[in-house]
């Protein structure tokens, strides 16, 4: 049986620390960690130790939440992981898959987590709207023009390379892109 640790911050601007002391205090074994968002569970290091952990295993999280922001999600990967016999410890709620009382909480622990986000979501929404009525909400900071999107956009342009190729040069989203083009090929 492993001791398997799995920590995760939504933000490379966030800090891995305190969850990484959590499991050097419990002697884990081995810790996967991710820096993205919980809503998506496609993250390398989640997808890692799934592929790693055995039955009889344990899973070590700091909070259920690190796993999940959806409630349906996180009991489908529980569900998942008693089925293959592996047993998750989350240690903010303190609760154990192993035991009906944990099972149990662990449903209804998910659900305000879930509640919660939803909750914080829907205030940052009325937040964001209250400061474009003020006038004061200019949106997330634009990324620099590097000279990768330059490239990009020159390339595209020319016809060198096809928009999917620029695309992924630049490093920005698809919209992102055709945005930042529009403004270039105005420059000109």
């Amino acid at each position: 049986m492993a001791r398997i640790g799995y920590i995760r911050v939504s933000t490379v601007d966030q800090n891995l620390d305190r969850q990484i002391a959590l499991m050097e205090s419990l002697g884990i074994e081995k810790i996967f960690q991710d820096e993205s968002s919980g809503k998506n569970m496609d993250r390398p290091g989640l997808s890692a130790m799934l592929a790693y952990i055995r039955p009889g295993d344990e899973i070590h999280v700091e909070s259920f939440s690190r796993l999940s922001r959806s409630t349906a999600e996180l009991l489908q990967t529980v569900n998942d992981l008693m089925d293959r016999g592996i047993h998750l410890i989350s240690h903010k709620e303190n609760l154990d898959t192993t035991t009906a009382s944990g099972r149990l909480m662990l449903t209804v622990f998910a659900a305000i987590a879930q509640f919660e986000r939803e909750i914080t979501l829907e205030r940052q929404k009325e937040g964001i709207a209250a400061a474009k009525a003020r006038g004061v909400y200019k949106g997330r900071a634009r990324k620099p023009d590097t000279p990768e999107l330059k490239m990009a956009i020159k390339g595209w342009e020319s016809g060198e390379i096809s928009a999917a190729d620029a695309i992924r040069i630049s490093g920005l989203s698809k919209s992102a892109f055709y945005e930042r083009t529009k403004g270039y090929l105005r420059k000109k």
